[in-house]
């Protein structure tokens, strides 16, 4: 870090010069499981420590970020295509920036925020990923897995208790036997969440994913506190299940149950939860404690697309002298 740079951060009197910071850097890309999600979110830092270099010597503002995000706007349609930045890359190097500015806060690094104010980036809606219809779709999905050898025992397991609590596959792959714990007599997984240290959040597994985890865990030998919840598929290996194996395992069984499609993936488990717990009956703030939403608009979102399913306003445009 220049000297420049170090003095420009603090002339704009802004909590950002963490940003610059590597052993803090190296903190919060430790609390992300998968390298592949660690060096994406590297990258996206340098993004942002290179705009920043690139800044002149009289340069003042209230939010650096804010004025990185307009940056980020303007490479969006950029006459250079080596300089021109898709959706997808603008989205996910504002996402990253506030991710670890909330991390800052929530570590007591900084006294507030300093990407709160700061708004994300809205994707076109390829980018989304829909649900499985819960009465039709998911029953498929769970009948169409075959457990007549181990590796169809672990997948029923992990696919189960994917969309029974709506973790997110990192936070699966992640997961150590010694993660599960009980509540009042209720059992519970503690799951490492993004961008914090430790795992310090926890979902309830109800009975069905746990009938299906502990014919897993019974096939399984030597077991510890720190050994691996999931594992690949050698009967005597004890080697972490990847993100990627998980993806691959997910879209073979939903290639072979006819439901695959390019919005429906190992994440679309993860909405699936969401919406089925939402349309039983759960309460709103209760689903975004599952899900582990820091704001509580992300999880509205589930809401607005349960409102736009079950009343589209397709339905009720008429025409005509009777309206019909």
């Amino acid at each position: 870090m220049s000297s420049q740079t170090n003095a420009l951060v603090k002339a704009g009197g802004n909590p950002a010069i963490r940003l610059l910071d590597e052993r803090v850097k190296e903190q919060f890309l430790t609390s992300y499981g998968n390298q592949k999600t660690k060096s994406a979110y590297n990258h996206s830092l340098g993004q942002f420590r290179n705009w920043l270099g690139s800044l002149p010597d009289d340069y003042k503002s209230i939010n650096l970020l804010s004025d990185f995000r307009s940056h980020l706007y303007s490479r969006l349609n950029s006459p250079d295509s080596r300089d021109r930045l898709s959706e997808y890359s603008v989205s996910l190097y504002i996402a990253v920036i506030k991710k670890y500015a909330r991390f800052l806060y929530q570590n007591g690094l900084v006294e507030f925020d300093p990407g709160a104010a700061v708004k994300g980036f809205r994707r076109n809606s390829s980018h989304n990923r829909r649900a499985l219809d819960r009465n039709i779709e998911v029953p498929k999905l769970l009948d169409t897995i075959e457990q007549n050898s181990l590796i169809g025992i672990r997948d029923y397991a992990m696919i189960t208790l994917l969309v029974y609590t709506g973790l997110r596959g990192f936070e699966l792959v992640s997961a150590d036997y010694g993660d599960l714990d009980s509540i009042e007599g209720r059992t519970i997984l503690w799951v490492r969440s993004k961008a914090k240290l430790g795992k310090s959040e926890y979902v309830f597994v109800t009975e069905t994913p746990l009938k299906a985890l502990s014919t897993y865990l019974g096939h399984r030998k030597g077991l510890n506190s720190g050994s691996p919840l999931f594992v690949t598929s050698d009967d005597d290996s004890e080697k972490r299940l990847s993100t990627r194996t998980l993806r691959d395992r997910v879209d073979y069984w939903l290639k072979k149950a006819g439901l695959k499609g390019a919005r429906v993936t190992t994440h679309s488990l993860r909405h699936t939860a969401a919406i089925a717990a939402l349309k039983n009956g759960a309460d709103i703030r209760a689903v975004q404690g599952m899900l582990r939403h820091s704001d509580p608009k992300t999880t509205m979102v589930y809401l607005q697309d349960i409102s736009r399913q079950d009343k589209p306003a397709e339905d009720a445009i008429r025409f005509g002298p009777n309206g019909a």
